[in-house]
């Protein structure tokens, strides 16, 4: 133990992060969940993608994941602020683990389509409504508020990091596949993301931090709790700007993830190899910039950080669809990744710094329902414009409107750094709600 925290300082924030016991435990488990996301979303977009060689259907898919962590998203924290998001987390991890083992199976027996895929997608994205905000609601608790910038941007760059590793990995479970099972080679990502599942459930299983009893549950009061969450974001004059600003820029920027397998098969012609190229690309850069971040640790300056990052991740977009060379592209893109996570990473260490610990929760939830509702309804957007205009001008146009937007949103969110990165000491837990 003494050595460990001879060790720790040298790492900066990551160190500060790691030397937390639960944290660790947490740590290990999302490392392997977070190669499983990404091989799952590489799966999930070549699958859509050969099912129907449409732009929109990608956009859809996105969106029937996102539409219920957007309208379950207050509620869901307001469920783990009040049963415990500890327990929340075991519940939507174990349900969330069945759904991929099912996706598993009507893949490799040869029965998906189109439509019941989106179903399956549609049940994930309903136990990740829970899941997300819960398990971000635990950080805190795990590491102490002082280590929060530094853990949130370690859990970012651990996901990230896996964004480099994990398209390599699920471009490789897929030539298994399609070597092995031809058609059904997804059914090889399915399963490994399934297991990854269970793996971060044992986990949270097995960290110290215990809920409290749960609080009475009745559904009166379960609304008087979604309403004060949301009264308390919006009602934030720090947490209601940063919400917006990159509310913003994620429907603009984010969905060229979602777009990329399309983009891959279509405009470069690479195939799953190239997807997989372009998706490391983009996830070296988000590891790069994510650990910067994450050794740097600190809340002061982080109001900087968002809107630099979101003007350069707009530009570096741009440039990438008026590029017609991969090789180009593949640089470009790292930068795209790069710029993206970094804007990710401030923004949510500027909401859960500003938040009263007793609102983490819903407030959380809220962040997450908008962001990744954004990015989803973004993504539906650019692909319904692109079954028209083609990926390039879609992405293009929207890419230079996120520019522009970020540019005259800048100075309001600017107003507000002091109190995004004020130190603030949680309100005691209380009764009232």
């Amino acid at each position: 133990m003494a050595e460990r925290k001879k060790i720790a300082p040298l790492f900066g924030g990551i160190g500060r992060a790691l030397s937390a016991p639960d944290y660790r435990t947490y740590w290990y488990a999302h490392v392997v969940s977070s190669h499983g996301v990404w091989i799952y979303r590489m799966a999930v977009g070549v699958l859509i993608f050969q099912l129907t060689h449409s732009p929109a259907w990608l956009g859809f898919i996105a969106l029937v994941y996102a539409i219920p962590l957007m309208i379950l998203g207050p509620i869901a924290g307001a469920v783990g602020d009040r049963f415990g998001a500890r327990r929340t987390a075991i519940i939507a991890l174990a349900g969330g683990a069945f759904i991929c083992l099912l996706m598993t199976y009507l893949t490799f027996a040869g029965l998906i389509t189109p439509v019941n895929l989106a179903v399956q997608v549609a049940f994930l994205g309903t136990l990740h409504a829970f899941d997300f905000p819960a398990r971000i609601a635990l950080i805190p608790k795990m590491v102490g508020r002082e280590r929060i910038p530094a853990a949130v941007a370690l859990n970012s760059t651990t996901f990230n990091t896996s964004s480099f590793t994990g398209p390599m990995i699920g471009a490789a479970l897929l030539a298994f596949g399609k070597v092995h099972l031809g058609d059904q080679a997804t059914a090889v990502a399915f399963l490994a993301y399934a297991i990854s599942m269970i793996w971060l459930c044992a986990a949270v299983v097995r960290i110290k931090i215990r809920d409290a009893t749960p609080e009475d549950g009745r559904l009166m009061t379960l609304m008087d709790d979604i309403k004060s969450g949301i009264a308390y974001t919006f009602g934030h004059p720090g947490i209601r700007q940063s919400l917006m600003f990159y509310f913003c820029v994620s429907f603009l920027l984010k969905s060229y993830l979602d777009l990329l397998p399309g983009y891959a098969l279509d405009i470069f012609e690479r195939g799953e190899t190239g997807l997989g190229t372009l998706m490391s690309a983009s996830g070296l850069g988000a590891l790069f910039f994510s650990v910067a971040v994450a050794l740097r640790g600190r809340t002061k300056g982080t109001t900087l950080t968002l809107i630099a990052a979101s003007l350069g991740g707009s530009s570096a977009l741009a440039l990438f669809t008026l590029t017609g060379d991969f090789l180009i592209a593949t640089g470009v893109l790292a930068l795209v990744g790069g710029f993206v996570v970094a804007a990710n990473i401030s923004s949510m260490t500027l909401v859960q710094n500003a938040t009263d610990g007793k609102f983490r929760g819903r407030v959380v939830s809220i962040y997450l329902a908008m962001i990744v509702g954004s990015q989803a309804l973004g993504a539906q957007t650019m692909g319904l414009i692109a079954e028209f205009t083609g990926f390039r001008l879609a992405m293009g146009g929207g890419a230079v409107l996120a520019l522009i937007l970020a540019a005259v949103m800048a100075p309001y969110l600017w107003r507000q750094r002091t109190l995004l990165e004020a130190e603030i000491t949680d309100s005691p837990k209380s009764t009232t709600r």
